[in-house]
């Protein structure tokens, strides 16, 4: 496998526009199928076949259909900002107009107004209505869900502040985005710190952003046949981008260290994708199969999510294999750290004095109760052969 993979490395040097030109082609073609097909996130299924807890409810659910928790209920919560209690004229007008909206979608077999339910809270202030589905909560679509979210601007722009609840999955795509925004920030400052470089720090990031980016459109395009909860996404992004910039890393760094030993730049391409390549696709192969062994829980959404997240490192592998040698073979001399941006350098340099090296170097061998030299450390060396000390 090293020959192979220092061979394609040498291949995408030699076509680095080439490369590039086939990856974003092909990027672009999954994101435009997966936005024009639409995606169907749906809540999956928490069961656990044959143990007595669902034995039981399956006798509950038989013997008491009519309460059956497992039918898919929203409950829309009301609480009025407007000056005027929600059993106001206007108040309830607006209601009425959201509820009845509700009420003509698919799915919905009947909505209980505050009224029916005697929900209002005693002054009059807050109260909610239920929807009730005649699907199971896990069989309740996103689609069906954002029918409803798209019909609450009836009542907020009275100023009514309206929210959802229930046994339905919500959508959590928004909060993981943010999340990941803040981390993908942190993680550039750190990167541009520790290589001293601009452009080296952001490529690792943007090999992990366009293999999330494809991963998540496969997920999208996959929710139409499979389902897969919406909670998914958020395991994708986590995985995607944590196992894209590592693997990424691995060939950057070991191209580099490639160059500080005197290489030419497309021999020390081959090198680092027939050494850190290797190690790339087999911590990738491991951790897929990790993933894709949840399948044998049996239990739904862990099954389906387990699938979403090998197929997030199966393409965080694959832009590190390819898109990341194809940049670093553009950038030439910019990227393979002889030339180094002064100011985060001398962060680096900050960062790195003293260190481990001090302590090896002037802690006396009794304190330490074990010999330097027996640890394989030379306090001699220098820099050149530890390029990660400053001198």
């Amino acid at each position: 496998m090293g020959k192979a993979l220092g061979r394609l490395g040498g291949w995408i040097f030699s076509h680095a526009k080439s490369t590039i030109t086939i990856v974003l082609a092909i990027t672009a073609l999954v994101i435009g199928v997966a936005i024009h097909q639409g995606a169907d996130f749906a809540g999956a299924s928490l069961n656990l076949p044959n143990s007595q807890s669902q034995k039981a409810m399956s006798v509950m659910n038989k013997e008491f259909s009519q309460t059956d928790s497992s039918k898919g209920t929203i409950k829309i919560v009301f609480h009025s900002e407007n000056g005027q209690d929600l059993t106001s004229t206007d108040n309830q007008n607006k209601i009425q107009e959201l509820l009845n909206q509700v009420q003509g979608q698919e799915h919905v077999t009947s909505v209980v107004t505050p009224e029916t339910a005697y929900s209002y809270s005693a002054d009059k202030k807050t109260a909610y209505a239920s929807v009730n589905y005649d699907q199971k909560s896990e069989d309740v679509s996103a689609t069906e869900i954002n029918r409803v979210k798209k019909q609450l601007a009836i009542t907020r722009d009275a100023k009514i502040q309206t929210e959802l609840s229930g046994n339905v999955t919500f959508s959590t795509v928004e909060q993981s985005e943010t999340t990941e925004g803040v981390g993908i920030i942190v993680a550039y400052v750190v990167l541009a710190i520790t290589f001293a470089s601009l452009l080296v720090a952001g490529l690792p990031i943007l090999s992990a952003v366009l293999g999330l980016a494809v991963s998540m459109m496969i997920v999208m395009l996959l929710t139409n046949v499979m389902s897969i909860p919406s909670t998914s996404s958020a395991l994708v992004g986590m995985m995607g981008l944590a196992v894209g910039i590592d693997y990424a890393l691995f060939i950057i760094s070991r191209y580099r260290q490639e160059i500080a030993l005197g290489k030419e730049r497309k021999e020390a391409m081959k090198a680092a994708m027939s050494t850190a390549g290797v190690s790339v696709v087999f911590a990738g192969a491991t951790v897929m199969v990790a993933m894709a062994a949840m399948v044998v829980l049996k239990i739904d959404f862990l099954a389906t999510m387990g699938i979403a997240a090998a197929i997030g490192v199966f393409f965080a592998v694959l832009m590190s294999l390819t898109l990341v040698p194809a940049i670093l073979s553009l950038l030439g001399e910019r990227v393979t750290g002889q030339k180094k941006n002064r100011v985060l350098n001398s962060f680096a340099k900050f960062r790195t004095k003293g260190g481990l090296r001090s302590l090896r170097c002037e802690t006396p061998h009794q304190d330490l109760g074990i010999g330097n030299r027996r640890l394989g450390f030379d306090c001699d060396a220098r820099s050149s052969h530890e390029p990660w000390i400053a001198k």
